[in-house]
């Protein structure tokens, strides 16, 4: 039962940060096609996610499962290290321009 309960408030707390950063991204006139769009690919890819450790779990218990995680977590940590240094070369050209309109 806690882990229904973890699973919801899980749920609870990632569904509207995902909504948010659509509209944030994506002009009024195509709020509600980019919104479309993302909830479809994420339940194609919750469905995808949910066969792959089916497969895996029926063939070879936990190891496959552990592995895909370790790659899940290796390929997050690489795009944050890139969304960190788009960041902070966008603060660099700021800065150059503010210091060189000075």
């Amino acid at each position: 039962m806690a882990q229904l309960v973890v699973y919801g408030l899980f749920t609870a707390c990632y569904d509207g940060v995902g909504k948010a950063w659509i509209s944030t991204i994506v002009g009024a006139k195509l709020q509600s096609s980019a919104q479309g769009v993302f909830q479809g690919l994420s339940g194609l890819a919750v469905l995808a996610a949910g066969l792959w450790a089916g497969f895996l779990w029926g063939v070879d218990g936990r190891l496959p499962l552990l592995i895909s995680g370790a790659l899940g977590v290796g390929f997050a940590l690489v795009l944050l290290g890139a969304a960190a240094d788009r960041r902070r070369r966008a603060n660099r050209v700021a800065l150059n321009v503010t210091v060189s309109s000075d």
